[in-house]
């Protein structure tokens, strides 16, 4: 073999050991499937903290309406009753 063949062996192998390199850094598709599990996870638990504060506001309005609602509802009988 010549030194210019010596040297595209030498070059090739070391290519083939930079993509093997590469190629163990890539995740698997195992790794990527948890991944992928765990965000899902994170993105539905932050929606359903979200939601059950939406829920409380909604609920917590609606007390503090039919409170008021029993308020003027007796102050205006307590004036009807008076005339």
């Amino acid at each position: 073999m010549t030194k210019d063949e010596n040297n595209r062996i030498t070059r090739m192998e070391e290519d083939i050991k930079t993509i093997k390199e590469r190629l163990d850094l890539m995740p698997t598709k195992e790794g990527m499937e948890l991944s992928n599990k765990e965000l899902v996870e994170n993105v539905m638990e932050k929606s359903s903290e979200k939601f059950a504060c939406k829920t409380v506001e909604k609920i917590v309005y609606s007390l503090v309406g039919v409170i008021l609602l029993a308020v003027i509802s007796a102050i205006l009988a307590f004036v009807i009753v008076k005339i």
